[in-house]
């Protein structure tokens, strides 16, 4: 049939079918194309894309030279793209640091020359010499984010200085804090170092360093700012003052309240924290009395001329040694550190801060005059009272005892009692031992503890007066005390971190205030992660944080911890807590007598306002002071911050640092397995990796100390990885 058809010469069938032959090809051809053309179309885009995120990733590693990028990013190409057509591609790379390049972006370019099936058969159609070819060009462009602010939120508590065993007193190479110390530097230096290939922005990659344990030191220098409490307004600054009323032996007592709420003295200056801190001050006057010294020798105190060790405080700040048994014991106590500059420096305030109340202390929220809760409150320990030279020898002194409770020998006999009301003091004998009938009772503590601690009066009217001798109210003469200083913190108790680095790219200075990180205290990660998220925030107190609207930024919060929440408890014997504190003091204050000021002590509060801050906003008991319960309250604070911190859209990585439950047994095993929950449940989520479930992973590390380096190169891989956007 076929034959018949092509040899029909009636009507010119093969002419005609010859002529539609050629349209007929090129349409085939065409739809070909068409088809071949739309694939090969989104298999550029997605292979240039995957090589684009590839050289990105090799490009902030640093491992390659230029030229080595441009075939890395061919092969790679290559190896995702159609074989058929990769000898027909070229792929051009443009990096962020070719000359010229002054948008700074790293650009991809694919182009694919496609021979086309219809391209012959229109051209015999038409006889033209059209161009056969197809250029298909597919692009990527990644812009490198031109800044990072990164905050090291570092656990600088006691246990940082065990090794990974859980020793302590070991080899100082082997210490958490040193490990710590060399994989910080190490992130900084990398991450500066991929910094620098911005040239259009200066310091492009920021670091601050935030060392905590129970506290976060915030900087002395920044006492006068407008974020601090300098005024006394704040609901917990008075917390554990009683002001009192103006009389002959308190001529500190508020006369009346300003506007702000400030208690004010008689020439309306306000009365806070700051008034203590300065008041505390050597007594000047007095003749030296070098047969008499005070003796500071584990606690003990002995007066004499001829006792081994005695040094004699004198008015030029120097220290003399007196009757020493060598002149090496002379050398050791003249280059001890009692004497009066070092006192005096002891009794400044150091620079850390409470957490603040009401709940702001899981937020950034600036501080604003007209909230009073906002301020920033700076920390003071009250001096505990000297239990022991009241009563039996099995009563213990407070935990820190750091100030005189009486003026001379005289007024603890109550015969000339200048410190405060008569009411507060038991009748004693001249041994200074309590005659009470019941001295060691429940009630006779807390009625005489409790009131001594709080009184202001003690800080203007006693002195520690240098050694001297006459009259206690002689001008000529103060006899020396024994207890000026008893080894205790003094107002600065639990104030043991070095202060707060703000954001800087000075990769110096930064590894210098690593280097500088000391392992003692105990652990509030809740505050550290308070203020490493206020260090790269753009409002204050830390303002150095460029504005979070910004696109092109990366803020990150690194948070390391090697232990759970803790907050020091005190027992409730008499021994330890005869003020009825229920925990030695921290940023949270104690949370005995949370709330309130003047004489007053309730573990039951009656008001919101009475809440401990470490119980507020949680679902911890208010009147449960045990490990247990303070865990529960700091773990639940912690992760509203990291909700909070997360909410912001900041990068946020946990790291657990040889927190294994294994090692531990009983109430410690379950307090690692808690802290380890907590931290996981605060990070945030990878926004380049995926885990075994395809879900993004998390940015926790359960780390070990000996391989603490490696733990953080992938950190810093994640941070790299992050570098570019689209």
């Amino acid at each position: 049939m076929l034959k018949k058809f092509v040899r029909n010469e009636e009507g010119n069938y093969a002419v005609i079918f010859s002529l539609m032959m050629l349209p007929i090809m090129g349409a085939v051809g065409m739809s070909v194309d068409f088809s071949n053309v739309s694939r090969l179309k989104y298999e550029l885009g997605d292979s240039i894309d995957a090589a684009g995120v590839a050289v990105g990733k090799e490009f902030v590693a640093g491992t390659k030279t230029d030229a080595e990028l441009r075939v890395f990013a061919t092969k790679f190409f290559e190896a995702n793209f159609d074989a058929g057509y990769a000898d027909d591609t070229e792929v051009t790379v443009t990096l962020p640091t070719d000359p010229g390049n002054t948008s700074k972006e790293l650009k991809l370019q694919a182009k694919l020359t496609y021979k086309t099936l219809f391209g012959p058969v229109l051209a015999a159609l038409t006889g033209d010499d059209l161009n056969n070819y197809v250029y298909i060009i597919e692009e990527n462009t990644l812009k490198m984010k031109n800044v990072a602010e990164i905050a090291l939120v570092l656990d600088n508590s006691g246990s940082m200085a065990w090794d990974k065993y859980g020793n302590s007193g070991g080899a100082i190479a082997n210490q958490r804090i040193t490990l710590l110390k060399t994989a910080s530097k190490q992130l900084i230096t990398t991450m500066i170092d991929l910094g620098g290939k911005i040239q259009q922005v200066s310091d492009p990659v920021k670091f601050s360093l935030i060392p905590f344990s129970a506290s976060v030191n915030v900087g002395s220098a920044n006492a006068n700012k407008s974020w601090m409490d300098t005024r006394g307004v704040s609901p917990i600054h008075h917390e554990h003052l009683n002001w009192g009323t103006p009389s002959t032996t308190n001529p500190t007592g508020f006369r009346t309240l300003g506007p702000d709420g400030a208690k004010l003295d008689a020439s309306n200056n306000p009365l806070t924290r700051w008034s203590i801190l300065n008041a505390l001050k050597w007594q000047s006057g007095g003749t030296e009395d070098t047969s008499k010294c005070a003796v500071w020798m584990n606690g003990v105190t002995t007066t004499g001329s001829s006792n081994v060790n005695c040094a004699v405080f004198r008015r030029s700040g120097a220290v003399t040694a007196v009757s020493v048994t060598s002149d090496a014991a002379a050398t050791a106590i003249g280059s001890a550190s009692y004497n009066k500059a070092w006192a005096e420096t002891k009794y400044k305030w150091q620079g850390c801060v409470e957490a603040r109340p009401l709940g702001l202390d899981v937020t950034d929220e600036t501080t604003s005059s007209g909230n009073p809760a906002s301020l920033f409150v700076p920390m003071f320990a009250p001096d505990a009272f000297v239990v022991s030279k009241y009563g039996t020898s099995t009563v213990n002194d407070g935990y820190n005892n750091w100030w005189p409770d009486y003026e001379t020998d005289t007024d603890f006999r109550g015969t000339d009692p200048t410190f405060i009301g008569n009411g507060f003091w038991a009748s004693v004998t001249d041994t200074g031992q309590v005659t009470s009938t019941s001295p060691t009772s429940s009630a006779w503590w807390a009625s005489t503890s409790r009131p001594r601690e709080v009184d202001v009066a003690k800080y203007f009217v006693n002195k520690p007066y240098l050694s001297g001798q006459g009259s206690p109210t002689s001008t000529s003469g103060r006899k020396g005390q024994w207890q000026y200083y008893r080894g205790e913190s003094g107002p600065n108790h639990s104030c043991t971190t070095k202060a707060i680095t703000p954001l800087t790219g000075n990769e110096t200075a930064l590894h210098t205030a690593v280097d500088a990180m000391a392992a003692t205290g105990n652990t509030n990660v809740p505050e550290g992660l308070a203020w490493g998220w206020r260090t790269i925030s753009s409002k204050e107190p830390f303002s150095e944080g460029v504005p979070e609207s910004r696109k092109d930024i990366d803020k990150v919060v690194i948070v390391l911890t090697d232990g759970a929440n803790t907050y020091a408890d005190l027992s409730a014997s008499l021994n330890n807590d005869v003020a009825g504190n229920q925990t030695t003091y921290a940023a949270y204050g104690v949370t005995g007598y949370a709330g309130n000021s003047g004489t007053n002590a309730t573990a039951s509060p009656s008001s919101a306002s009475n809440v401990a801050r470490m119980f507020y906003g949680t679902t911890a008991s208010k009147t449960d002071h045990s490990n247990a319960n303070f865990q529960k309250a700091m773990d639940e604070k912690m992760l509203q911050i990291c909700d909070n911190i997360k909410g912001q859209e900041i990068i946020l990585m946990t790291v657990a640092l040889d927190l294994d439950p294994a090692n531990y047994s009983g109430t410690a095993a379950t307090a690692v397995q808690k802290a380890l929950d907590a931290l996981t449940d605060c990070a945030g989520d990878s926004k380049t990796r995926k885990d075994a479930s395809g879900n993004p992973a998390k940015l926790f590390w359960n780390a070990k100390s000996d391989t603490l380096d490696d733990t953080f190169k992938e950190i810093a891989d994640e941070l790299s990885n992050l570098r570019f956007t689209g």
